[in-house]
C-alpha cells in the first residue's frame, strides 16, 4: 500500500504576476488564481481525497479552501508546508537583486546560506518529516497538499531521488497538480505540472 498526495501549488497572487519574491507575505490570490483554484477543487472532486493539508501562508490556504469547498474537506495547516522564509528580499524582484551577491549564489548553490533567507536544509528537514509521517501511516485515500513551489519541488524530489541541488530541475506552476504516491520502500510520480485551470491548454484541444 502506498499513500498517493495530490501535491497543488497555490493559485496565482498579482506578486506572481509581478515577479515579485513572495516568502511568507500575506498576498492573496487574485481573481485568476482564484479561478485556478476552483478548477483544481473540480478535478480533484473526482478522486475523492480523504484529507487536505496546507501551509498557512494566506494564498495556499484561500487555495486549499477552494478545493474543500468543493470536496467536502476541511483544511489542516501544516506549518512543515510553509513557503520559505525571506527578510530583505520578499516583495523585490529579481531585477531589485541583480546586484546582491547573495542572490547569484544562492541561484548557483540552494546550499548557499545567508541571512536573507531560510536555509535549504530547513526546508529539506520539514520536508522530510512530512514525507516520513505518510510512510509511516501509509494512508488508503489520497491527500491533497497545497504548497508552495519550492516546498513541493522538494517533495518530488525526495520521491525520485533527485540530487538536492538539482530539485529547481522542473517547473510546478501556480494551480498545477502533481501525483505522487508514497511507498515504505519506493516512491512514484504519475503526473507532474498538470494545469487544470489553464484556459490557453483547453483551447488547445
Amino acid at each position: 500500500m502506498a499513500t498517493q498526495l495530490i501535491l497543488v501549488r497555490h493559485g496565482v497572487t498579482d506578486w506572481n504576476e509581478q515577479g515579485r519574491l513572495l516568502g511568507r507575505s500575506e498576498v492573496p490570490l487574485n481573481q485568476r488564481g482564484r479561478a485556478q483554484a476552483k478548477a483544481a477543487g473540480e478535478a480533484l472532486d473526482a478522486l475523492k481525497p480523504a484529507r487536505l493539508l496546507s501551509s498557512p501562508q494566506r494564498r495556499t490556504m484561500q487555495t486549499a479552501e477552494e478545493i474543500g469547498a468543493i470536496c467536502g474537506l476541511e483544511v489542516e495547516a501544516d506549518e512543515r508546508l510553509a513557503e520559505i522564509w525571506l527578510r530583505g528580499w520578499q516583495g523585490k524582484t529579481f531585477a531589485d537583486l541583480h546586484d546582491d551577491p547573495d542572490v547569484h549564489a544562492y541561484l548557483k548553490d540552494p546550499f548557499h546560506t545567508c541571512d536573507e533567507i531560510e536555509p535549504f536544509v530547513s526546508v529539506q528537514e520539514r520536508i522530510r518529516s512530512l514525507m516520513t509521517q505518510f510512510r509511516q501511516e501509509q494512508e488508503a485515500s489520497p491527500v491533497v497538499v497545497v504548497s508552495h513551489g519550492d516546498p513541493l519541488r522538494v517533495v518530488v524530489a525526495e520521491a525520485i531521488g533527485l540530487a538536492p541541488g538539482n530539485f529547481r530541475g522542473f517547473s510546478l506552476d501556480n494551480g498545477s497538480v502533481t501525483l505522487v504516491r508514497i511507498g515504505r520502500k519506493q516512491c512514484h510520480v504519475d503526473l507532474l505540472n498538470w494545469r487544470p485551470g489553464d484556459l490557453r491548454l483547453s483551447q488547445r484541444g
